[in-house]
């Protein structure tokens, strides 16, 4: 006898066995603004539920530095105020400080600082932040650079080191700026105004977020859930 299945029901059979090399995958935009030529364009993050991928695609020449803010873990200053780290371009991009001059980052209420994803033409790393000290470089996050019109850029980190487990969730916040803290006013999230802020402060009235795959082992067993439930109405 030939053996038919319903389309859902194959369709989460496929789902759940697929999911041992499920990946997941989110484009996000920047907010348009283009005081330093719309050089923010996109951000897509993956994950394999080990590693997270974040590839920068921009419309010109990534001429200065690109910070993304995260918060991953409870605690974390909500401000860039107190960050006094200048120990190369990176660092005084992530503090919005270069020694004399300070861009100060407030992020939105509720979001706390953990960790800072900081990249330029040639390095991307990351950095836990440290307020009033040096930021704790983690790993890094090279996945291919190459000078300023070699986008995408592609950076990669382990959940590990964001303090994050398959299936968690992050939130997130974009800022593009020199080293000499003249900030942008291109970025990712909400309430930076056209017109580039320079060395005076910014806030951010909204974060994005994104929600790693879940283990295995959970997807497998929603799959078999909706198959088991499907058996039944079918009975």
């Amino acid at each position: 006898m030939k053996s038919t299945c319903h389309p859902v029901l194959g369709a989460s059979i496929a789902l759940a066995f697929t999911s041992f090399g499920l990946s997941a995958a989110t484009t996000y935009s920047s907010n348009g603004n283009a005081g330093f030529g719309g050089v923010l364009d996109e951000l897509l993050i993956s994950d394999d539920g080990t590693n997270l991928t974040f590839s920068l695609s921009t419309g010109n020449s990534l001429n200065d530095k690109f910070v993304l803010y995260i918060d991953s873990v409870a605690g974390g200053e909500n401000n860039t105020g107190g960050y006094t780290d200048t120990g190369d371009p990176l660092r005084n991009a992530i503090s919005g400080f270069d020694g004399t001059n300070r861009s100060t980052v407030t992020a939105p209420a509720g979001f706390g600082i953990d960790y800072a994803i900081a990249l330029d033409s040639g390095f991307a790393g990351l950095w836990e932040t440290v307020d009033a000290g040096s930021h704790t470089f983690v790993n890094t996050a090279n996945g291919s650079t190459g000078g300023p019109t070699a986008s995408p850029y592609v950076m990669t980190v382990a959940l590990a080191d964001l303090g994050l487990s398959a299936g968690d969730t992050f939130t997130f916040v974009g800022t593009y700026t020199s080293d000499t803290a003249f900030r942008s006013d291109e970025a990712f999230g909400d309430g930076l105004a056209m017109g580039n802020p320079g060395q005076s402060p910014v806030t951010f009235t909204s974060s994005l977020s994104y929600t790693t795959i879940p283990e295995p082992s959970a997807a497998l067993l929603g799959g078999l859930g909706m198959l088991s439930l499907l058996r039944r109405r079918r009975a």
